[in-house]
């Protein structure tokens, strides 16, 4: 967004697609040699070089705990559990996010949603958009940003 990068010419080396609703593609950064994570819809005016990259890079790219186009898979990884009310639970079994997802019904008659991904505040916010189906999340940690999303909404309403 700022200026000064708006007409600056980067050299990137492509190492691996990953499709996460939108197509995404990871490079190595040719100035500073670090892989970073670009959207593909955001490249413009790519031209071929003949640069020589090392491509074995490209296994330092960790996709196991991967959620959405966040994080460089550095990040610890959460084991998150999400008691909740039945139509979140459908919600999640339609549309699987993660393959770590399990969904259980639980003797309460409630569901537990669990996934293990790397520590995102995205996942903060897709169970954000779920308050009056969520019961308890845990890390706790993670409830309560979830908590304060929801009361920050509701003070702006």
């Amino acid at each position: 967004n700022e200026k000064r990068f708006s007409d600056r010419k980067r050299l990137f080396a492509p190492l691996k697609l990953h499709f996460v609703g939108a197509p995404y593609l990871y490079v190595y950064d040719c100035e500073n040699s670090e892989i970073k994570l670009l959207r593909i819809s955001r490249i413009h005016n790519a031209i071929k070089t003949d640069q020589d990259v090392d491509k074995t890079r490209a296994r330092e790219i960790k996709l196991d705990h991967v959620f959405g186009a966040f994080g460089s898979g550095e990040e610890c990884v959460v084991n998150y559990v999400i008691k909740c009310t039945k139509p979140m639970a459908l919600k999640f079994k339609e549309q699987r996010i993660h393959p770590s997802q399990k969904i259980k019904v639980l003797e309460d008659g409630f569901f537990e949603i669990t996934f293990n991904v790397h520590d995102s505040d995205e996942v903060v916010r897709l169970l954000s958009q779920y308050g009056e189906f969520i019961r308890d999340i845990k890390p706790k940690n993670v409830y309560e940003k979830v908590k304060e999303i929801w009361r920050n909404g509701l003070a702006a309403a």
